[in-house]
C-alpha cells in the first residue's frame, strides 16, 4: 500500500505516473481504485444511513440561511449570502442525504466511482 500511496501523491502533485505507478498493472490500478471507492462509499456515502443522516443539521441550517436571506429586507445590514467552505467529509454525506445521485445498488457499483480519484496508468 505504501507504493500505491506514493503513486497517488506523485500523480496528483507532480502529474507523473511513470515512476511509482509504473509498478501496477491495469487490473491492479482498477482494483485499488475500487477499494478506495468502497471505503469512501461506506464511510461518507450511501453505505449506511448514519453516514449521510449526519448531514441533516447542515442541510437544515443551510435552508434556514436561505430563507432568512430571501425574507430579509434589502438593505446594507442584511445578510446577502452565507458562504460555506468544506472538505469531502462534509460535502459527500450532504450529497448522499439530498440524493443528488441516483443510487439503486447495495454496494458501490464496480463500473462507477463514488468518490475516488481514478488513477491513470503510465
Amino acid at each position: 500500500m505504501a507504493f500505491w500511496t506514493a503513486c497517488q501523491f506523485q500523480a496528483s502533485v507532480d502529474d507523473e505516473v511513470d515512476q511509482f505507478c509504473g509498478m501496477f498493472s491495469q487490473d491492479a490500478v482498477e482494483q485499488l481504485n475500487y477499494l478506495a471507492d468502497l471505503g469512501t462509499y461506506y464511510v461518507r456515502g450511501y453505505g449506511h444511513p448514519l453516514d449521510y443522516t449526519i448531514a441533516c443539521p447542515l442541510l437544515t441550517d443551510f435552508m434556514d440561511a436561505i430563507d432568512n436571506i430571501v425574507k430579509s429586507p434589502n438593505d446594507d445590514h442584511s445578510e446577502r449570502a452565507n458562504l460555506r467552505f468544506a472538505h469531502a467529509e462534509t460535502i459527500m454525506p450532504l450529497v448522499a442525504y439530498v440524493h443528488t445521485h441516483t443510487h439503486t445498488h447495495t454496494h458501490a457499483p464496480r463500473s462507477g466511482c463514488w468518490g475516488c480519484m481514478m488513477m491513470p496508468l503510465p
